[in-house]
This record gives C-alpha cells, sequence and structure tokens, in this order.
C-alpha cells in the first residue's frame, strides 16, 4: 500500500492541492488516539459503573489500544472487579491536533497539516489569480493558444506574489508581459482575500 501511494503521490497533490505526501506509523506524535465505550454494547453490561469504566478506557495505554486495534481483548479492573473488553465494545477515535485535521477510514488514518505561512498563502493567492484569469480569457472569447498582455492596477498584497510567481503566472496564463499602471480606462474588477485590482487582458495579434 505505501508504494502503491508513493508511485502516484504527485497527482495526489496535485488533485487535492497539498505540498507533501509523508507516511507515517504510529510513533509520530502526530497521530493520538483514544478510546470510547460502545455505549449501546456496554451500557446493559456494566450500568452505574460505565461512569468509571468510561474514564479507564480513556485513559488507556498506546500499547494497550494498539491490542484492540489488532483484535484482541484487553483486561481492566473497576472497583478490584476484573473486567474484559473486546474490540467490539469500544471505539477507536483520533484526536486533533492543533493545527492538523485527523481522519480515519477502516485502517488508514489521514493526518492534515492545515498550517499556512506566508509562502504558502502566496502560492494560494497566485493560484486563484490564474484561475480569476483563465475565466477572464474564456469570457473575452480567446482561444487557448492566444498571448496576451496582462494590465493591471497596483495592489500591494499582489506585487508580494509578483516576487517569487511572477513567472508561473505569466506562463499559466500565456502573459507575454505584465504591466502595472495607476489607471486603466477599461477591464474588470478582481477582488479576493485581500487583492484588490483592476485588470485587462490584450491579445497578441500574431
Amino acid at each position: 500500500e505505501k508504494k502503491s501511494i508513493e508511485s502516484v503521490s504527485e497527482l495526489i497533490c496535485s488533485e487535492i492541492n497539498v505540498k507533501k505526501i509523508e507516511i507515517i506509523d504510529d510513533s509520530s506524535g502526530i497521530i493520538v488516539k483514544y478510546v470510547k465505550p460502545n455505549l449501546k454494547i456496554l451500557g446493559p453490561k456494566y450500568g452505574s459503573k460505565m461512569n468509571m469504566l468510561k474514564n479507564e478506557l480513556e485513559a488507556l495505554q498506546k500499547n494497550q489500544i494498539d491490542l484492540l486495534e489488532k483484535g484482541e481483548i484487553i483486561s481492566l479492573y473497576i472497583s478490584d472487579e476484573k473486567i474484559n473488553i473486546a474490540p467490539s465494545e469500544v471505539l477507536i477515535e483520533y484526536k486533533d491536533i492543533e493545527g492538523w485535521i485527523v481522519a480515519n477510514n477502516d485502517k488508514i488514518t489521514v493526518a492534515l497539516d492545515t498550517r499556512v505561512n506566508e509562502r504558502l498563502f502566496n502560492e494560494g493567492l497566485a493560484r486563484e489569480f490564474i484561475n480569476r484569469i483563465q475565466n477572464l480569457r474564456k469570457q473575452s472569447g480567446f482561444e487557448v493558444t492566444d498571448k496576451i498582455i496582462l494590465y493591471l492596477t497596483p495592489d500591494k498584497t499582489l506585487e508580494k506574489v509578483f516576487v517569487n510567481h511572477l513567472n508561473y503566472i505569466k506562463n499559466e496564463v500565456l502573459a507575454k508581459d505584465v504591466v502595472i499602471k495607476n489607471e486603466l480606462k477599461k477591464g474588470e474588477n478582481i477582488e479576493y482575500d485581500q487583492i484588490r485590482t483592476f485588470v485587462e487582458l490584450y491579445k497578441i495579434n500574431t
């Protein structure tokens, strides 16, 4: 499974818009498991002892949780009474760590790092800017291969994006040049996140 995922990791990253996939094990510290009682099963069996049993289950160590996941029975002691807990009697869930979202399906757990630094934020702004320009190209009736000159009014946030992503943007929208002008007589507004600019697409005749 690891080799299968790694063989198509670039495709997965592209489709779900993530930078990198890393396959980890439980020792990474990213995935934190905890156990909850399956009340439909344990409630009728232990009645008034359920609160104590719930506390014991929530305090289980990693090695005990691993046994349950492997389908094995573990033993607990409630008021000196030995209680055997089967995997079907509990629910194993995953805690979200700050900055991460964790989801589980059968034997596969995915942890998504949702923290966004300035570099990733600007890259996201660049991608959205490209999307807006591509839509304007379509609305203008341009052919897929038509090259353009892109005129736009100044925007400080967009200028920061251009520092590292200008060539990428130009290549994606087929812009031979990007010209910043204080005023444009015609064009379209582009507004999203912190960006506010007015743009005009000029088709280059070949």
